[in-house]
């Protein structure tokens, strides 16, 4: 299986897609109502985790993928649905294409994370409650023009609760989960180690969140550290858009007395 991210490569796209804020209740047939007239539409197989007493704990549902060429799928739209009675922190959906070239079939798999814990500091309302469902979604993949694309499975491989018990085959989704969180919080600690080190100036805020993310200084391994540094770097942005830089610097939890104006 490989993991995607979100850079388009020759042969094809590759993505990671991080849910954190977003609760939507999810029908397949949305999927169709959003489509374009043109696009062929590919029913998406689901896998269920084991039944518990005849109830799936976490069930997913997939609309029709849309594909606008055979070798190409331009979404795939899954929902997750809690039946259990704990708050869900994090689910690990896994995305196979059943692909075909030159006679050949082969699958490839991408990881859709949704992602609720991303860094303390983020923390909101964002668990899914009992009974609640969240939408997680693939962004377009496409191969090479030889290919084509014969079919599209969807599974859960990870479910994590707020008590820290989980369910799932667990292939990869723990690792990619705590990666995630793992970048955020190196993400926030070189924030706070340069914002320090420029004497704590208001003015250095700014400069510092458009500064391109430097994988080796902040201490990034991999793909999903990376995400995980992004998308804490864009939570720092939205604050400072929405509070300027006192809200900023009091989310970083540094006091005010340090703030040279």
């Amino acid at each position: 299986m490989k993991q995607r991210n979100y850079f388009t490569a020759t042969g094809m796209v590759i993505a990671l897609v991080i849910v954190i804020f977003t609760t939507t209740t999810f029908k397949a047939q949305n999927n169709q109502h959003a489509a374009r007239s043109d696009d062929k539409q590919m029913p998406v197989a689901t896998k269920q985790l084991p039944q518990d007493n005849g109830l799936t704990a976490v069930e997913l549902k997939c609309g029709n993928a849309e594909l606008p060429a055979p070798n190409t799928i331009q979404k795939v739209r899954c929902g997750i649905k809690n039946n259990t009675n704990k708050f869900i922190s994090a689910v690990t959906v896994v995305v196979s294409m059943d692909i075909e070239k030159e006679g050949q079939t082969s699958s490839d798999a991408s990881f859709l994370t949704a992602e609720t814990l991303v860094h303390p500091d983020m923390r909101r309302n964002n668990l899914i409650p009992p009974g609640g469902e969240r939408l997680v979604r693939d962004l377009p993949t496409s191969y090479e023009e030889d290919v084509v694309i014969r079919g599209v499975t969807a599974w859960i491989d990870y479910v994590e609760f707020e008590d820290n018990t989980a369910l799932g085959l667990n292939k990869a989704g723990s690792r990619i989960v705590t990666d995630i969180r793992a970048g955020a919080a190196k993400y926030k600690d070189w924030l706070v180690k340069k914002f320090t080190q420029r004497g704590a100036s208001i003015n250095a805020i700014n400069s510092l969140l458009e500064t391109p993310l430097a994988p080796e200084e902040i201490g990034i391994q991999n793909g999903d550290q990376e995400q995980g540094a992004m998308i804490y770097r864009n939570y720092a942005r939205n604050t400072y858009s929405a509070e300027g830089a006192e809200g900023l610097i009091k989310s970083l939890r540094l006091t005010s007395t340090s703030v040279n104006k």
